[in-house]
């Protein structure tokens, strides 16, 4: 019965008539500044956290397997999508997103957080809630192509003007099926 499905969806994408592909995402940390030796500080099950809450910086870590997404550099987009859950917005506060470029494993924390590809950063508005954040990571994976790089995943944090201010997004993880972190790489 199943084979039944499988075969006209193979023939399906064969044909060249997809234009999207979706890719799950795996493994997800978040790492705060005001607990900076333990990985997953607040609730693990289903948020992530990024943006600067009572003067800390709060991290979160996607491994994205980009040797495998290298095989889209020719895609027309690459995007990774993230639910938004909760906000507190300030006007100076930006959402930031690189590429990790140094191993990073589950026992990751904010003193030894990976770094990042600052010559790739993305900045972008902290979204409404219940609504998609949508980055397009493209420039990553073309770069990646291009320089021979190796990438370990998305680092998500912030910058802001005034270090007090609590601007944040909160973002849901895996363990909200409908919601849960995505790339999406789109051809036509």
């Amino acid at each position: 019965m199943k084979f039944a499905f499988v075969l006209p969806l193979l023939l399906f994408i064969i044909a060249g008539c997809v234009d999207q592909v979706i890719i799950p995402v795996n493994k997800i940390s978040y790492i705060c500044g005001c607990k900076p030796d333990i990985i997953n500080p607040a609730d693990p099950q289903y948020k992530l956290y990024q943006g600067n809450y009572c003067g800390y910086q709060e991290v979160f870590l996607i491994d994205v397997d980009f040797n495998s997404l290298s095989k889209y550099s020719d895609a027309k987009k690459i995007e990774l999508h993230l639910y938004c859950i909760e906000a507190r917005s300030s006007s100076s506060t930006k959402l930031l997103y690189e590429p990790i470029i140094s191993k990073w494993d589950n026992q990751v924390t904010f003193n030894k957080r990976p770094s990042g590809d600052s010559s790739l950063t993305i900045e972008v508005n902290i979204p409404a809630v219940n609504t998609w954040q949508v980055i397009d990571i493209t420039k990553f994976v073309q770069s990646l192509s291009k320089s021979g790089k190796t990438y370990y995943g998305i680092m998500g944090y912030s910058k802001t003007e005034e270090d007090s201010t609590t601007a944040m997004a909160v973002f849901s993880s895996y363990k909200l099926p409908d919601n849960e972190p995505k790339i999406v790489v789109y051809y036509k």
